[in-house]
């Protein structure tokens, strides 16, 4: 399932020739996985944050990408639609490994506070 469009709309995207691209996304609170995590208190499940660290470096990169692989993974405060619903992904690092496979690390932010970083690697999907 992707997430974009789904759980999260992307409001903003980064500037040309930028070190470290942003993209600004909206968290969408009507989306389903928030009636279930958790009814009443909606929290952006972990799993989801990483998908959509995948999903936004494809977009960055403009072509469709599968997860291979999670180094690192720090979820440091947590997001809910409610309390933060704009947050900015941002890639700190994408490292191409080989033809089809990249390595990155993505922050995800929210009213200039660190929320999670995250580092993987993807490879091209078919």
């Amino acid at each position: 399932m992707t997430l974009k469009n789904n759980l999260y709309r992307i409001e903003s995207l980064p500037e040309a020739n930028c070190p470290q691209p942003a993209y600004g996304v909206r968290l969408l609170p009507e989306c389903p996985i928030y009636k279930a995590h958790f009814p009443g208190h909606p929290v952006t499940p972990g799993v989801c944050t990483v998908q959509m660290a995948v999903e936004i470096l494809a977009c960055h990169l403009g072509f469709p990408l599968r997860l291979t692989a999670v180094k690192n993974v720090k979820f440091l405060s947590i997001l809910s639609p409610e309390e933060t619903p704009r947050v900015e992904l941002r890639i700190l690092k994408c490292t191409p490994l080989d033809a089809k496979t990249v390595k990155a690390q993505v922050a995800v932010e929210a009213q200039g506070e660190q929320k999670a970083k995250l580092s993987f690697s993807c490879e091209k999907a078919e």
